[in-house]
């Protein structure tokens, strides 16, 4: 199995404030009625639902010191999830629109991008 180019950067170390960004993320989207699942990548036409990228992309902004860990992160367990990228081509968008994709999966992948940034976090502080 080949890992594709895009989930071959090196992550950079995660902080604190990627751990906020996240948390402001999941609460932007934290029920399903909020849910968009027809992602354009055009976060200021998502008013009343929001995508997985645009409610990412709205907490990077809101939340003060944001180095863009949180949204290089997601994409980077997206690319595991589809190491072949022949189904999430463009990796948040796609992965949101999937029909397969339940709102308890999207919970699930909030909650694993979390373990992720806190693993990083510890061995950066080792």
């Amino acid at each position: 199995m080949t890992t594709p180019a895009s989930a071959m950067a090196k992550p950079r170390p995660a902080t604190k404030v990627d751990i906020e960004v996240l948390q402001r993320a999941r609460d932007i989207l934290d029920s399903a009625a909020k849910w968009n699942r027809h992602d354009d990548q055009n976060c200021e036409t998502q008013t009343n639902t929001v995508s997985l990228y645009c409610a990412i992309k709205r907490a990077s902004k809101e939340v003060p010191g944001n180095s863009g860990g949180v949204m290089q992160e997601a994409r980077a367990a997206i690319s595991e999830m589809d190491p072949k990228e022949l189904k999430y081509k463009t990796r948040l968008t796609d992965y949101n629109n999937d029909p397969a994709v339940t709102f308890a999966d999207l919970q699930k992948f909030f909650e694993e991008i979390e373990a992720r940034l806190t693993r990083r976090m510890g061995a950066a502080a080792q």
